[in-house]
């Protein structure tokens, strides 16, 4: 499943995973040669925090950028709001003047 999302993924937890896969890997090895220390249960420690660093670092850009883009989108609401209301006070101002050289 991981191969399949791999790529959609963010760079920086995409990072983030491969080093939790890593460190879990390497600590195996090292506790093949080094008995009595547990290790892997270090190394899972260390990748979750890391891992959960770097998913919040990702989240926090996502929101950075979504608050960017509305308010970018209201600005530009905004504008064709204003742009409209002007158009619609400029065809009142029209009729009343007709209006005036009527009478």
């Amino acid at each position: 499943m991981v191969n399949q999302y791999y790529r959609r993924l963010n760079r920086s937890v995409s990072f983030a995973l491969l080093l939790f896969t890593g460190l879990s890997i390497v600590t195996a090895v090292i506790q093949v040669f080094m008995y009595g220390f547990s290790l892997n249960n270090i190394a899972i420690a260390v990748g979750a925090a890391l891992f959960y660093v770097f998913a919040l670092r990702d989240l926090n850009r996502e929101v950075a950028r979504s608050r960017k883009l509305e308010i970018e989108r209201y600005k530009k609401e905004r504008e064709r709001e204003h742009i409209l209301f002007e158009r619609a006070d400029q065809r009142m101002y029209d009729r009343k003047g007709v209006l005036k050289a009527m009478a």
